[in-house]
């Protein structure tokens, strides 16, 4: 059986307390009959990701090591517990990407430069020019 309610004339479910539409009660009388008190429970809105964390794991994975670094750093404060947005873990990967990146970057121009300066051919270190 359908009920009709009386606010809005939305139509309802036989055994809905409440209009589904508007919030009204259906029959004040048997709304609040019960004499328990009525619980209502509020649900928390679903989590949204950091965009700086997508950024950050994006970045990492790209190679771009400092903005990697500090996208992930600001995406971990911004992913607290406690708080409603997740991409804690894309945020830690980035970092962590953006350090290991930027670790291999350095010890590579390192490598490239001392292995420049010991070269025979190169002009200043006493080679032969012939």
């Amino acid at each position: 059986m359908t009920i009709y309610c009386s606010n809005c004339g939305n139509p309802n479910v036989e055994g809905d307390v409440f209009c589904r539409n508007c919030g009204k009660p259906l029959n004040p009388a048997t709304a609040y009959s019960a004499g328990a008190p009525q619980t209502i429970v509020l649900q928390e809105p679903a989590p949204h990701t950091s965009g700086l964390s997508i950024a950050a794991l994006v970045l990492g994975l790209l190679g771009i090591w400092p903005l990697a670094i500090i996208f992930g750093g600001i995406g971990i404060s911004h992913t607290k517990p406690g708080r409603n947005v997740s991409g804690r873990g894309m945020a830690i990967a980035g970092l962590v990407l953006g350090i290991v990146v930027g670790l291999l970057y350095i010890g590579l121009f390192t490598w490239a430069f001392i292995a420049g300066f010991t070269h025979s051919s190169f002009p200043f270190t006493g080679g032969s020019s012939v």
